[in-house]
């Protein structure tokens, strides 16, 4: 079975975001394969709200099969500014994105037996920004 060679190549997914792959050569024959690219400008909006509201640390995200955001907002400490402003941008988002479906949520940021924040994981978050 003669090897297949994937050739150089570049992807530009978006205006900030471009990837290369290099040369390879595999032991079988090339498979084709599909890329699913998701707009995550909702997410990216978000994030950009809230990374100016003092006491916000970070951002994780899990997106449902049928689509929902769960937006976990994570703050070092509740208070009812934060809860406030970070509300009014979530606000924002569903009025911007109609199309889409959230399920926001607003807690303060675990800590280890040390007091060091510990964000939680899982196998389907998306850490999309983190200040701590």
């Amino acid at each position: 079975m003669p090897n297949s060679v994937a050739t150089e190549g570049d992807v530009k997914v978006s205006p900030d975001w471009f990837h290369s792959w290099p040369i390879v050569t595999i032991g079988h024959p090339a498979t084709s394969a599909s890329i699913c690219i998701v707009d995550n400008s909702d997410i990216h909006d978000f994030r950009q709200e809230v990374a100016s509201i003092p006491g916000v640390c970070a951002l994780l995200v899990e997106t449902a099969a049928d689509g929902e955001r769960h937006v976990t907002t994570f703050v070092l400490e509740l208070s009812e500014e934060i809860e406030t402003r970070v509300y009014r941008a979530e606000a924002r988002i569903i009025d911007k994105y109609l199309d889409r479906m959230f399920d926001f949520h607003l807690r303060v940021v675990p800590r280890d037996e040390r007091g060091r924040p510990q964000l939680p994981g899982g196998p389907f978050y998306l850490l999309t920004w983190q200040a701590i």
